[in-house]
């Protein structure tokens, strides 16, 4: 059915329709006739209930019909004063949409009609009688400024508590604060200017708590700011803070039920231990501390086994666990990969990745001696390698090199054992 705007149309209370010319639509019953006539702004249908306003714009217009019939004729005059009087209410009931949206204004707007309104508080107190659905979620330390990451997840969770609260629960919606953890102390450790648990130590472990507990609210308010401008609803007035006797106390209380019923048991992880702090590292604490340095690296020439009268050359690999080198007993390249041998101005010939060669061996020109001259002369083109030969890595597949120590050798010759 289609509705347009000064669309004319009877109705009545039976709502029997009947097409009489394009764009028009006329009610009709035998037994009563044409009885109401009403025009609605709102393109939706919102037929009579019984009543004399519709049910979904609220507003109801008695309007001229070229096909109104001669017995209904005497009902005109009302038909112009409700249709003058309407159309002024209606430039009070709608608001002009402007096509210069300003989210921050609107943003703004919202949150002051949530705030004036107690729309949170309503929100509750409404379903206080519903079955009660928890969600936990791990709550955040006010001592850093939430960021966009922190926008995607509280959205993405809030959605299970939306979801539920339309399918009919209550939802306790309680602020959390997490004022635990190594972030805090090194934030602190910083703003004070001590560095280790030594001289936190020798500041005091009183004083250092205390200020520990001034840092984790540095934030509150832009944390409070941020979760409204979200919509993430939560009891702000009233949260549950980590370093609070009654919560640590309940944490004791969960783990003394958990040990008595036999669920708790003692066991062994490798986990990241960090020495200046003298404590493990939970995964976020390690990520915090990740940062590009530069670092010496363990490149190790290994001797390749040489048929009589061949050229005597040497793989480079680099090794990320050189503590491992003893034991030794393969190396690994990639099938696909371009590897080349190449005359370094070192003296020596090595097989290496073609991608590496600027890296690794274009650095032994930079080397000095103890007089402070070049180490090594460059070779032709002004470069410290040149290329002799170039492979994939299959083609090295099966190549035999020594072992870096003599040892191992030697015990595996004496079991028999190919493993050099």
């Amino acid at each position: 059915m289609r509705f347009e705007q000064n669309t004319d149309r009877y109705v009545n209370k039976k709502c029997k329709l009947y097409k009489t010319a394009p764009g028009k639509w006329l009610d009709y019953t035998k037994e009563r006739g044409f009885s109401r006539i009403f025009l609605c702004f709102s393109a939706v249908c919102c037929l009579t209930r019984g009543n004399e306003k519709c049910y979904t714009c609220e507003v109801c217009i008695y309007v001229k019909c070229d096909d109104i019939p001669a017995e209904h004729e005497e009902s005109l005059p009302r038909v112009h004063e409700r249709y003058t009087s309407t159309e002024r209410n209606l430039q009070i009931m709608y608001d002009k949409v402007s096509n210069k949206l300003a989210f921050v204004e609107n943003e703004a707007k919202v949150l002051q009609f949530w705030n004036e309104n107690k729309v949170f508080e309503k929100s509750i107190e409404e379903k206080k009688d519903l079955p009660t659905y928890t969600f936990y979620d791990g709550p955040p330390t006010a001592n850093g400024k939430p960021h966009i990451g922190h926008v995607l997840t509280r959205v993405i969770k809030d959605m299970i508590p939306r979801y539920q609260t339309m399918k009919g629960h209550k939802i306790i919606r309680k602020a959390g604060w997490d004022t635990h953890g190594l972030p805090v102390e090194l934030e602190v450790e910083k703003e004070i200017g001590i560095n280790g648990k030594e001289q936190i130590e020798e500041y005091g472990i009183e004083p250092f708590i205390k200020k520990c507990k001034e840092s984790v609210w540095r934030y509150k308010g832009m944390w409070e700011q941020f979760s409204g401008k979200v919509g993430f609803w939560a009891d702000m007035d009233d949260p549950y803070v980590t370093y609070h006797n009654d919560y640590i106390e309940s944490e004791w209380w969960a783990l003394k039920k958990i040990w008595d019923m036999g669920l708790l048991y003692k066991g062994f992880k490798v986990v990241p231990y960090c020495p200046r702090c003298g404590t493990p590292l939970s995964s976020h604490e390690v990520a915090q501390g990740y940062k590009s340095v530069k670092e010496r690296s363990a490149v190790v020439r290994f001797k390749a086994k040489v048929k009589e009268g061949e050229e005597q050359y040497y793989f480079l690999a680099w090794t990320t666990t050189p503590w491992t080198l003893p034991s030794n007993l393969a190396l690994c390249v990639n099938p696909s990969e371009t590897y080349v041998k190449v005359k370094a101005c070192d003296g020596y010939t090595y097989i290496m990745a073609k991608a590496l060669l600027d890296t690794v061996i274009g650095g032994l020109l930079e080397e000095k001696d103890k007089d402070g001259n070049a180490k090594y002369a460059p070779l032709a083109d002004g470069k410290a390698y040149c290329i002799l030969e170039e492979y994939v890595g299959k083609d090295l597949e099966g190549r035999e090199y020594e072992s870096l120590w003599s040892a191992a050798a030697e015990k595996a010759e004496k079991q028999h054992k190919k493993a050099h």
